[in-house]
């Protein structure tokens, strides 16, 4: 997938335009792909792993670091499995705000938006995944 991107960058280098942000172009460009690879082969995107902050989901006194290790790792991944759900439009300014830490510019570029349509994804996909950690206990 990188190496088309990069392909698909030096296709479309006519198209940059010195006064924005290039890694901010790439982004664009990349996500386009990506998008469109989740179109085209009917599945699911896969969100990429981040760790989260390992004191946001510590239990109460873990018996040892293997038991807390794998108590983060099962609330990593069942917030992963969350954040799969959410509308399309809203899991990719979640995941490039939240995961890939962009700016709500950066993001409004990236994925063509105004950045208060980019504000209201985010807010509404933090409040459907908040809703869903409590429903399930992570909370």
């Amino acid at each position: 997938m990188v190496q088309e991107v990069f392909v698909q960058v030096m296709k479309d280098a006519g198209t940059f335009e010195p006064r924005a942000s290039f890694s901010t172009w790439i982004y664009r460009i990349a996500t386009f792909m990506c998008l469109k690879r989740h179109r085209d082969k009917g599945i699911r995107r896969r969100i990429l792993e981040r760790e989260l902050a390992a004191g946001t989901f510590e239990r109460s006194a873990p018996e040892s670091e293997g038991e807390k290790s794998a108590a983060i790792a099962e609330k990593v991944a069942a917030i992963r499995k969350i954040v799969e759900t959410l509308p399309d439009d809203q899991r990719t300014a979640f995941v490039l705000r939240e995961y890939e830490d962009k700016s709500y510019g950066d993001i409004a570029d990236i994925t063509a938006s105004e950045i208060g349509t980019v504000k209201s994804r985010i807010f509404r996909a933090r409040h459907a995944v908040r809703e869903e950690m409590k429903k399930r206990g992570l909370l």
